[in-house]
């Protein structure tokens, strides 16, 4: 069962509650830091979402 992390949970109420239409988590951490690894990316913002968009749709759960 997937859940989202409880000190995660204002965050997205924020966000939801800010206009963003749709919310996704990362089921698998520590397939960022492997991906990380594997591109040689840095461990930063911007490393983060370059890691992040070569990461498989499936990988991804929407927040209900």
């Amino acid at each position: 069962m997937d859940t989202l992390p409880v000190q995660h949970t204002d965050g997205t109420i924020e966000l939801l509650g800010r206009g963003v239409v749709e919310v996704y988590y990362l089921r698998r951490l520590t397939l960022l830091e492997k991906i990380r690894r594997e591109y040689k990316l840095p461990r930063s913002a911007r490393g983060d979402i370059k890691a992040l968009m070569s990461i498989e749709e499936g990988w991804f759960r929407r927040v209900t």
